[in-house]
């Protein structure tokens, strides 16, 4: 049987309806970090699937999931994107089945990017101590998700879009202003985590390139966006450059950039 639980900011939830399946723990703010390592440290059950607050998900969205006997086995889901005007799908070709392929899709489509469609096997999470990293606030779903890949032999991949991000209110991780101290670590955190699931999944060097470059790419433009704004450049020019070079990226590793 499916259990919830609830991790609030401080105050209690008043939309909540609490029946003897969920059960909501207030937690002072601490970061994500720090709610999403307290959920974790609270379940009980033998899978642990995240759902963010401000997102949804289909009636059968736990369901979907392909469960194996095998806790080695990692299962994941496509998901959709809810936009103003509207509704992008994300997921891994269909004609896709080897495990280094599906490893290479899921990384360079951003599906692994966070815990949400995805299911974790409590006792490996608690076996090798595969937590949320508190010493940054910047990038810590995608280090989670990869430090946990390490373990896993075999992901199962599921065409399903139960799992929708609510991004209806104009907001973009591109244009936040993070610290370059958190970026830098960031980087040097999933660069060799990633070489090393590489190889695990048996990625040919070609592809090994295309994951690193795309994640050095990404990141160092971040970089200079943090740089750009400590020195008050001019922002229209930074975004125009960024617009560029984000199509150069794309034709690289052999996507199609939206609204290209």
């Amino acid at each position: 049987m499916n259990k919830f639980y609830v991790i609030t900011n401080q105050s209690k939830d008043e939309s909540l309806t609490m029946t003897y399946r969920i059960k909501e723990f207030i937690k002072k703010n601490g970061g994500l970090s720090s709610a999403r390592n307290f959920g974790i440290e609270k379940s009980v059950g033998e899978w642990i699937c995240f759902i963010d607050s401000d997102d949804y998900v289909g009636s059968n969205y736990l369901d979907d999931f392909l469960l194996s006997d095998d806790i080695f086995t990692m299962s994941i889901q496509g998901f959709g994107i809810q936009k103003t005007n509207h509704y992008e799908k994300h997921c891994i070709p269909n004609d896709i089945s080897h495990q280094s392929d599906i490893f290479y899709y899921a990384e360079i489509l951003n599906i692994l990017n966070s815990p949400c469609y995805k299911l974790f096997n409590r006792t490996i999470i608690n076996k090798y101590r595969v937590y949320y990293d508190s010493n940054t606030c910047y990038g810590e779903d995608h280090i989670f998700v990869l430090n946990y890949l390490q373990y896993v032999k075999k992901i199962v991949y599921c065409d399903t879009f139960s799992y929708t991000y609510n991004q209806t209110t104009e907001y973009s991780l591109t244009r936040r202003n993070v610290p370059r101290k958190y970026i830098l670590y960031y980087i040097e955190t999933i660069i060799p985590i990633l070489e090393t699931i590489s190889v695990q999944f048996g990625l040919d060097k070609e592809k090994i390139s295309t994951v690193i470059n795309k994640r050095y790419y990404r990141h160092w433009l971040k970089l200079l966006f943090s740089f750009s704004m400590e020195q008050n450049l001019i922002k229209d020019e930074f975004y125009s450059t960024m617009s560029k070079l984000r199509r150069y990226r794309f034709s690289i590793i052999g996507l199609k950039a939206k609204n290209a």
